[in-house]
């Protein structure tokens, strides 16, 4: 196993997929949220058995329409757009995906794509979490 680490900091996730495919250029990546911790088994198995290699990325679509960038399989082929839209400073995933040929999924729970960012939320998650 490998651990890459970004040369270039402050680009954000684009800049920590960027650097796993100077590891391996040819590499699927997976690139998954710190901050999604309702992520399950189910989730991961409808993302990889819905993958689409001919599409630059396999994604899901939240319940408002957005496409989630960090529960998704980016394959090599979107390399050199995510490097062409670094190099123009543009580092959204989200961005990069809803104007990419992406292959859309519809997640198997709504609740396993939610983000913790603030303490409120990390509180609420633990109570849901010890619940189940």
């Amino acid at each position: 196993m490998h651990t890459v680490v970004e040369p270039a900091p402050g680009r954000g996730p684009a800049g920590g997929l960027a650097s796993a495919w100077d590891v391996d250029p040819d590499a699927a990546w997976l690139l998954v949220a710190v901050d999604m911790p309702l992520l399950n088994r189910a989730t991961f198995e409808t993302l990889t058995c819905g993958r689409s290699k001919a599409h630059l990325a396999t994604a899901f679509r939240h319940g408002d329409g957005t496409l989630e960038p960090l529960c998704t399989i980016w394959e090599p082929a979107a390399r050199i757009v995510l490097e062409q839209r670094l190099t123009r400073g543009d580092a959204s995933l989200r961005r990069l995906l809803e104007t990419s040929p992406v292959r859309v999924l519809e997640p198997p729970n709504l609740e396993a794509l939610r983000s913790v960012d603030a303490p409120a939320e990390r509180i609420g998650i633990r109570r849901l979490l010890r619940d189940l």
